[in-house]
This record gives C-alpha cells, structure tokens and sequence, in this order.
C-alpha cells in the first residue's frame, strides 16, 4: 500500500514533467522564431513552418500507437519516445540548415503522442475512478502552464544566450524525466503478448468514424483550440514585429493571455454545481467568440494597440478552459469503442486542428491585420454551430 501511494505520486510527476517538456519545444521556442530566422537567413515563411512540421509530427503516429503499446507495452513505448525527442532536441541545437530543422521539428512532434498516449492509459490502469480523476485534473494545472511560462522562460533564455540554448536546456529536462520513467514508470498493459488483429483495430476506428457526436463534440472544443494556435503562430511576428516589442515584454504578454487556463479547474469545480456539461460547454464557446469579436473591433477603434490582441485572447481562453474539457468528455462519453481507440483518435483530431490553425496562420503571414480577425471569427462559428448540432442531436 505505501509502495503504490509512492507510486501515484511520483510517477504522475515525472510523467508532467516529460509532458511539459515536449510542450515547451512549442512555447518556449515561440520567442526565438525572429532570431532563429535572422541566425538560419531564411524567410519568415520558412521559420514559421517550423511550428507547423511540429503540429504535423503530432499527427503522424497517434493511429498506430494504441496497438503498439498493447502489444509491446507501455512503458517501451514511452521511453523510446522521449530518447527520440531527445536526440531531436540536441540536433536542433546544432544545426545550421532550416531543412534539417524542419525534419527534426517534424520528429520532435511525432514523439509527443509518445507520452500521450501510454502515458496517460497507465494513469487511468493505475488508479480507481477517483483517484484516476484528480490525478489527471492537478498534472492538467501543471501542463496548462506551459503556454503561460514558455515565451517567458524563452524570453529569458534569449536575455542571456541565443535560440539554440534553449532546445539544450530541454534536453536537460527530458534525460532527467527519462531516467526518472525508466525506474519509476509501471507496466499496465496486458502481460500476455497478442498477435495484432487488424480487421478488429480497422473495425474500432471505422466506428469512431461513423460516430457523429464525437466527432461533434471534438470539433465544437478543436475549433477553440484552433484560435490559440493561431494566435501562438502569429503573436511572435505581430507583437515584437509590427508592435516592436522586446523578446521580454513578448514573453509576459503571451503568458498574461493564456493566463486564464491555469484556472479551468477551479472554475470547472464552481460551475458543475450549476450547469450540465452539455451546457457548459455552450457557455465557453459563446465566451469565447465574443472574445473574438473584440479584435475587429478594438483594431478599428485602437488601430495601433496591442491591448486589443491581449484582452481578446485572455477572453477567448477563458471561453476554452471552460468549453474544452467538458466536450473532450462528452466525445468519450459518446463512443463504447476501447479507450486507447478513442484517446489516440482525440489527439490525433487534435493535432490535426493544429496543423490546420498554424498552416493558416502562415498563409496570412504577410497580412496578419486584414486577415487574423476573419480567421478567429470563422473558428468561432463552427464551434458554436457543432456545439449546438450535437446538444440538438444528443436530445
């Protein structure tokens, strides 16, 4: 017994240290994208592709990864992943080619369903209901933080040193959570090897695909999440490009307008004594794209004024917080398919939704003031169309 309660803690917290990890090669290396452009001499196209190989990588191997932790097991799994990620981090420390920058962003996404995915299956294996529930819900407060820290963790790297330090100081971090998984990580899936079956693996995600409530419910909490990433692609350029802001001042703003989300489960533990989730959600999403009104808006009145950027966003996140983790339950709640199915598809629409959102960030790159409200705006009605879709469909 003091052995398994050992267990819950010390796993669970190296386990949110390997996950903030992966989430800081986003967000801290957010700041560094004018200097990493100026220090590689490419385009500004060029180096806000880096984030969207990130977002592809993170789509690439969600699908397999289900089947393969169950037939070779969770915890292989997992630290082959973050062996990788570690490699690519080290790599783009060094390098001095865009290209092979792009490659080893690409490898460093397709790692983070690495973590994801068993990681996340051994904690629900693990642990009672309860127990599984306020697990997730503190590592959630910890690994929200990374939007919130990471430009301004990266802000301070680039204060001292240059871009390439900071992807050394996350190799740092994820060789110390490596060998803290290698010998605190317990092996959940079943001892007994089976032979993959794919006419049944091909069968559980032909099912998801025909279920239109989860697909629903994603999309109404994914579109929300597309806003962020767009912001997140092109709050660098427009806030230390066109608004001629230090890597510092960036850093503290980005974080002030994520800020909002270090709060989701507070808010959550008010508002379910209220409200269903059905309608919880709705509530988020229409917070949310009434935050996305104010940039139209406020850049008519205050053209020149980066508040108007900050204010929207802080809504809009308090809209997410509220909207994303009472419809990412409703889609499970949707499917009978086995969990690791529905988890893996979830990150994988996931991650999907960001290589979306950041491909047409940097579409509009060139014309971010023209084009940056119409984007939030589009996003903002197809959750609130699919949010209300599936509330009329699950009636």
């Amino acid at each position: 017994m003091q052995h398994k309660k050992h267990l819950s803690t010390i796993f669970p917290l190296l386990l949110v240290l390997l996950e903030i990890t992966m989430y800081l090669s986003m967000d801290a290396y957010l700041p560094a994208l004018p200097a990493a452009m100026k220090d590689l001499n490419t385009t500004q196209q060029l180096t806000q592709l880096t984030l969207t190989m990130w977002f592809l990588g993170s789509a690439s191997v969600q699908l397999i990864l289900a089947p393969l932790s169950n037939r070779y097991g969770r915890r292989i799994v997992l630290l082959i992943g973050a062996f990788i990620f570690l490699l690519t981090c080290v790599i783009c420390s060094l390098t001095h080619n865009i290209y092979l920058l792009l490659i080893m962003r690409y490898i460093q996404g397709a790692m983070i369903p690495t973590m994801i995915i068993p990681g996340f299956a051994t904690i629900h294996d693990l642990f009672d209901t309860k127990q599984a529930i306020q697990t997730t819900g503190w590592m959630m407060s910890i690994t929200v933080s990374a939007p919130i820290i990471g430009p301004f963790a990266g802000s301070l790297v680039l204060t001292f040193s240059n871009w390439r330090m900071i992807f050394i100081l996350l190799s740092i971090l994820t060789l110390i959570a490596m060998i803290g998984l290698f010998h605190k990580m317990p092996e959940t899936a079943s001892k007994k090897k089976e032979e993959f079956k794919l006419a049944q693996i091909f069968l559980h995600y032909k099912n998801i695909c025909k279920n239109k409530l989860f697909f629903l419910y994603n999309a109404t909490s994914l579109s929300l999440f597309a806003i962020a990433i767009c912001w997140i692609t092109t709050g660098p350029f427009l806030l230390m490009k066109s608004f001629g802001l230090s890597a510092m001042q960036y850093g503290l703003l980005q974080g002030l307008s994520f800020c909002p989300l270090f709060f989701a489960g507070l808010l959550l533990k008010i508002f379910m004594h209220y409200f269903t989730p059905k309608r919880l959600m709705m509530i988020g999403s229409v917070f949310a794209a009434c935050g996305t009104l104010i940039v139209p808006i406020g850049t008519m009145i205050w053209s020149h004024n980066y508040w108007v950027f900050i204010i929207a966003m802080m809504i809009i996140a308090l809209g997410m917080s509220v909207c994303f983790s009472t419809a990412n339950r409703l889609a499970v709640e949707s499917s009978a398919e086995p969990m690791d199915i529905r988890v893996a598809t979830s990150s994988l629409l996931l991650s999907l939704t960001s290589v979306i959102a950041s491909g047409c960030a940097s579409l509009i790159a060139n014309d971010v003031w023209h084009y940056f409200p119409v984007v939030l705006i589009i996003f903002a009605i197809i959750s609130l169309t699919t949010g209300f879709i599936a509330v009329t469909l699950a009636k």
